[in-house]
């Protein structure tokens, strides 16, 4: 397999970046959380969906991107002499195939399903093939004997022999106890065979009962059927009996009911015929009354209509009337204001005019308020002009008020038109109501005669009812003479009637008893087949329980002799990881020395001991314990790679120097250039700087805080692929 192109976008903390894989050793340098091994995470779940991711789907999308912005990865890559391209989102994936436009497979499922078939490895093989975790590198020397045979069985998935071993013994062990438990549940074959005949025989009894019961059941039944036609013909008869006297009651209460109509008519007809003359009498009387209340009744209409205009002329009267008066009192009312004014004007200026006068020239002037000195005549001279002005104008308002004391003459002549208009509309509603009352009068006249006329119309009336009633009532007594005659011709028997009567009861009785036997007789036989059938059940469950603990029998026995075969084959497996190891390793050696070291022999313990010319190397340094570290993963991964059928040519080690001093990390570094012949392609991920010197091809991995997302850089190897803008990460290497 070998990597060409890796695009992220929204995936993790990338927003947006592309990588170009080259030959050679490619190192992916940047401090912790920078989103290194997110690169790697991105290829694994191009290739095999969200099983290959941490987390769920919502971890995965960048954390600045829009709600529903696009997460995708594509990954390009060869193998086995095909060009793939895979493109996966979220919900989707699609892959093609040598430069095609058109997708070979669509979906999420299907691209992983055909993607591990075409590298022959799952998930984890992959990873364990391809990908050497942190601190694996050194993980054989530093792990004890049992934890080397458990790592390796890890790696090379014989934990699975494990798992089913220990899924077998589960099995065999709920088998045991199921066996157990139908061993003490099993009951005696003889006692359930004994139990179900004698619930066969009671089975046999119930059906001979309830033969028995039918059998007196149809017997009561026909004598029953016998008897029926005759009992029916007497019920028939009885039943004639009664409807005829039934009828005769009715006939008779319909001829009395009638001859009380006819006696109630003939009253009616006699009453009706002597208030014949009373009414023609009652009807000119109140002909003469109806004229009289008519013609009083027809002057209602010109009585409301006077009334109506005289109300207006009374509103007229009355509003003119009060518009007169209130401009007599409000004149009035103001000249007697203007009265009490000017004497009170007048009484000021007396007084001050006494005070003035008392203080003569010395006094202080009203107005200003200084010494009058010699302007005390004039002063007093201007007072005395204001006494006058005030009394003459206080003698006009005496005259005015005075005159205005009685109610002018004009004002007394609208008094007395009101209280005339007033008289008169009392008059005419006095008239309306007297011609409303005649109006009345003549309704109620009116009323009276329709009633006396329909009582002489109905003379006539009542004398072709009685000629009716009279004519049904010989109709109904010719009908009651005739049920009479039918009646007395039946001749029923009452007694034998009561006789037969006694008699079917007592058939019905009988077959109805038998039918209930019969009943309880079929209760019994559906009874004693359910405890049949059951004690039939409890045998075959018996016999199915045998059988099963047969079964059980042998399925124990069978997984213990798997269990056993697994026993070998595990260990047979085991024994021979450490000669299949110790070939791949000391091939790794030979290749990696130039033949200097051409063996690697693992003990039980799988403890490494490196051969030279043929004699062990009981000491290595530090360079050479580094290199049989890496021959050793390296074999592993072969020993993956061989099982699955595919060529082992790339190699990604994340983290593989932080544990290792300068030293051990150039001596690590030099042995995988000198794998270029069998690892063409190489990618190392490490926040360590040193090494970036050794490399082919450098990419610096950074996370910007401002933007948020991972950017990658080229360092070292060759020019940025074109087409990626300032914001992009697109690199190459």
């Amino acid at each position: 397999m070998k990597l060409h192109r890796l695009l992220l976008v929204n995936f993790r903390l990338h927003q947006r970046t592309e990588v170009v894989f080259g030959d050679g050793l490619t190192g992916i340098i940047g401090p912790n959380g920078a989103g290194k091994t997110t690169l790697l995470e991105a290829i694994a779940f191009a290739i095999y969906g969200m099983r290959a991711a941490r987390g769920g789907r919502d971890s995965i999308r960048w954390r600045r991107a829009k709600p529903r912005a696009e997460v995708r990865v594509e990954l390009d890559f060869a193998l086995a002499g095909h060009e793939y391209r895979v493109a996966r989102t979220l919900f989707n994936a699609e892959l093609y195939l040598d430069g095609g436009t058109q997708p070979i497979v669509v979906g999420t499922t299907d691209v992983s399903d055909r993607l591990a078939r075409a590298l022959r490895m799952s998930h984890d093989e992959f990873f364990k093939t391809y990908f050497t975790g942190q601190k694996e590198l050194a993980m054989m020397a530093e792990l004890g004997p049992a934890d080397r045979r458990r790592f390796l069985n890890r790696l090379l998935d014989y934990d699975r022999l494990l798992m089913a071993q220990k899924k077998l013994r589960e099995r065999r062990n709920v088998m045991a106890a199921e066996l157990t438990a139908l061993q003490a549940l099993v009951p005696d074959p003889a006692a359930l065979a004994a139990e179900r005949a004698g619930r066969a025989a009671e089975d046999a009894a119930a059906r001979q009962m309830l033969a028995d019961a039918e059998e007196k059941f149809a017997s009561a039944k026909s004598a029953s059927d016998q008897h029926l036609p005759v009992f029916a013909g007497l019920r028939e008869f009885q039943d004639r009996f009664r409807r005829l006297t039934t009828q005769r009651a009715l006939e008779a209460e319909r001829v009395a009911h009638v001859m009380e109509v006819v006696g109630k008519l003939e009253k009616e007809l006699t009453e009706a015929t002597e208030q014949a003359g009373r009414r023609e009498a009652q009807l000119k009387d109140l002909d003469k009354r109806l004229k009289q209340t008519t013609k009083a009744a027809g002057q209602v209409r010109g009585i409301l209509e006077h009334l109506e205009s005289s109300r207006e002329a009374y509103a007229a009267e009355q509003a003119l009337y009060e518009e007169k008066r209130g401009a007599w009192e409000r004149d009035r009312a103001d000249a007697e204001a203007v009265r009490r004014n000017l004497r009170d004007t007048f009484k000021d200026i007396k007084e001050q005019k006494d005070r003035i006068e008392s203080l003569g020239t010395s006094g202080a002037c009203p107005t200003c308020g200084r010494t009058l000195g010699s302007e005390y005549g004039a002063v007093l001279g201007l007072i005395d002009g204001q006494l006058q002005e005030v009394t003459a104008n206080g003698q006009f308002y005496a005259a005015r008020v005075e005159q205005l004391a009685d109610l002018p003459e004009e004002l007394v002549q609208r008094d007395k038109l009101r209280h005339e208009a007033a008289h008169q509309v009392e008059a005419l509603a006095q008239d309306l109501a007297l011609a409303r009352r005649a109006a009345d009068d003549a309704l109620a006249i009116e009323k009276e005669r329709q009633r006396i006329v329909a009582e002489a119309a109905r003379l006539p009336r009542i004398r072709k009812e009685l000629a009716a009633a009279m004519e049904r009532r010989a109709g109904l007594v010719d009908a009651l003479a005739a049920v009479e005659k039918d009646l007395a011709a039946l001749e029923f028997d009452e007694s034998r009637f009561l006789k037969a009567e006694r008699e079917m009861e007592r058939l019905e009785k009988a077959w109805r008893d038998a039918e209930r036997v019969v009943s309880a007789a079929q209760a019994e036989v559906r009874l004693a087949h359910e405890r049949l059938a059951e004690a039939q059940r409890r045998e075959d469950e018996a016999r199915e329980r045998i059988g099963r603990r047969v079964e059980l029998q042998a399925q124990v026995r069978l997984h213990a002799e798997l269990d056993r075969a697994l026993d070998d084959l595990s260990a047979e497996l085991n024994s021979q990881i450490g000669p299949e190891l110790s070939a791949l390793a000391g091939e790794f050696m030979g290749s990696l020395t130039d033949g200097q070291y051409d063996e690697v022999q693992l003990d039980e313990s799988f403890d490494a001991t490196v051969y030279e010319a043929g004699e062990a190397r009981p000491v290595l340094s530090g360079g050479e314990e580094d290199l049989l570290n890496l021959v050793l993963r390296l074999g592993v991964s072969q020993m993956i790679a061989d099982r699955s059928g595919q060529p082992l040519s790339l190699l990604v080690l994340d983290e593989i120097f932080g544990s290792l001093d300068d030293l051990k990390q150039a001596s690590v570094l030099h042995l995988l250039r000198a794998l270029a012949s069998r690892f063409p392609q190489v990618i190392l991920i490490s926040h360590v700087e040193g090494v970036r010197e050794s490399l082919d091809h450098v990419l610096r991995v950074r996370y910007d805080e401002a933007s948020g997302c991972s950017q990658v850089t080229v360092e070292q190897g060759p020019d940025r692929v074109p087409g990626g803008g300032a914001d992009d990460a697109h690199v190459a290497a």
